[in-house]
């Protein structure tokens, strides 16, 4: 009985110990597929003006989400006036025979050491240089040549203060295209091919220290112009993903002097007005806000400018533009038109001319006086907010093509008007 008994002793012990080495299912953790296999790069921005996160609640899943096989290796860059100082934490591997459960503490300890590890960043250097970290990131990634998942993580407000990306002169009138064509030309951005970019913090400022809050119009363009650089440099639109979570930390840190970015000072902002969402009755302030109609809303038959909708249609979706006119019958209306790069620059800004004059038109129709309605033909090129709509061979892309087809309404007191006059100007 007593052998016996330890037979039974023996046989429960090898059973626990061939499922200790199964690694219990589903918990244990591998890198076995190149899925699993993930390269991570995060530039975190602690500089003085910096949005500041609970870094744990923000990015706890996403370090998790990278650390998903044993082996993976987190970057840290450190954001300032340099090209940025750079940390790394390893998931570590270990035995073979060591339990799932024991695997996803190993997991979560990594995890923890990588948050300490950005929590403990500290810019050394005054000043912002997002292309330096931005190629010290990419170069890293680029570093790892075995197939696996490229990720580069921005936490940063992403306003740059110094060469070759300086913003001290101001963001709202920034010609966008003219910077990232620059940036590419001088091979500033390396290539973002196969690279998934997640941005959080894009516009926030830390308070209370000097730097005056972005308006509508700057963040946009702030937005516009890495959403515009980042797909030049050969990143896929749906790997590009711009979060919009508020700061929610603290931090009374001293840091190295930065430049502070003038401001407009001014609320204005871009709202994009939705079909789907359209109510007659509603009333914009076009005094400091412009109102975007795409496709979608105003959309004409290809190559002309008459629309597609009936008038009653049409008639609907410029409402809330009569409805603010009646209202300040002594302002005057700016209607902006852009399309599409498919054709030259002439007849693109005649066609745009056409399309402009055809919302005059409608707008006159519904009573708004002839006197107070001034048009402009955007085209393409003069287009402040367009996007690349041709692959790097020259290939029209109509996806992207009907984000340039675009009518921008707005009050002529509305100092974010300024950013259409300075694209119409530029060169």
């Amino acid at each position: 009985m007593k052998n016996f008994s330890k037979y039974i002793g023996l046989m429960i012990a090898a059973v626990l110990l061939m499922g200790g080495l199964s690694g219990c299912g589903e918990n244990r953790l591998t890198d076995d597929t190149d899925e699993s296999v993930k390269h991570a790069v995060y530039i975190i921005d602690k500089t003085l003006y910096a949005p500041v996160y609970d870094l744990k609640a923000l990015l706890e899943d996403s370090v998790t989400d990278c650390f998903e096989a044993e082996g993976n290796t987190i970057d840290i860059v450190t954001l300032d006036g340099t090209s940025g100082t750079m940390d790394s934490v390893t998931y570590e591997r270990i035995e073979a025979w060591v339990p799932g459960f024991k695997r996803t503490e190993n997991q979560k300890k990594s995890v923890r050491k990588a948050i300490n590890a950005m929590d403990k960043v500290t810019p050394e250097a005054p000043e912002v240089n997002m292309v330096g970290a931005i190629k010290t990131a990419v170069n890293q990634l680029k570093s790892f040549a075995d197939g696996g998942e490229k990720r580069l993580i921005i936490v940063a407000s992403c306003i740059s203060t110094v060469s070759p990306l300086d913003m001290t002169g101001g963001i709202a009138y920034i010609n966008i295209q003219d910077i990232v064509s620059r940036l590419i030309d001088q091979k500033e951005i390396p290539d973002l091919s196969g690279v998934v970019i997640d941005i959080y913090g894009l516009g926030y400022i830390s308070q209370g220290k000097g730097q005056e809050n972005l308006s509508g119009v700057e963040a946009e363009n702030l937005k516009s112009l890495y959403t515009t650089l980042f797909q030049s440099a050969g990143a896929a639109e749906g790997d590009i993903c711009i979060h919009t979570n508020a700061p929610n930390g603290t931090d009374e840190s001293e840091r190295p002097y930065v430049t502070p970015v003038p401001t407009t000072g001014t609320s204005n902002s871009i709202v994009s007005v939705n079909s789907e969402e359209l109510q007659q009755d509603t009333t914009y302030n076009l005094d400091d806000t412009v109102l975007e109609f795409s496709e979608n809303t105003l959309h004409y038959k290809a190559g002309s400018a008459e629309f597609i909708a009936g008038d009653d249609e049409v008639r609907a979706v410029l409402s809330p533009v009569v409805n603010w006119w009646n209202m300040n019958t002594e302002k005057s209306l700016l209607v902006f038109s852009a399309t599409a790069s498919a054709g030259s620059d002439e007849e693109l800004e005649q066609l745009s001319q056409e399309r402009a004059d055809a919302v005059k038109n409608r707008l006159i129709d519904m009573g708004v006086s002839n006197d107070h309605i001034l048009t402009y033909s955007l085209g393409y090129r003069h287009n402040p907010y367009r996007v690349v709509d041709v692959d790097e061979n020259g290939n029209f892309i109509e996806e992207e093509g009907r984000k340039n087809r675009v009518t921008y309404i707005t009050s002529s007191d509305n100092e974010c008007a300024d950013v259409f006059y300075e694209a119409i100007n530029a060169e």
